[in-house]
């Protein structure tokens, strides 16, 4: 069961804080692909939309190799 008020909503994000719970769905995904290898993967970016669907967009990025 997950705890409502603990949620926070992309536009509430603040940089002095390091520690969120938020809940969304990922709009659009893409891969970047290593540059001597094309089958790896090397980082996969993602557009991250709240429930406010109209004002919270957030670019993130999961980076796979160093």
């Amino acid at each position: 069961m997950e705890n409502v008020d603990r949620i926070t909503l992309l536009n509430d994000i603040d940089v002095l804080t390091t520690n969120y719970t938020i809940k969304v769905k990922i709009v659009s995904l893409w891969r970047k692909k290593m540059r001597d290898n094309e089958r790896e993967t090397y980082r996969i970016d993602m557009i991250l939309m709240d429930e406010k669907q109209n004002s919270s967009f957030l670019h993130a990025q999961a980076i796979f190799k160093i």
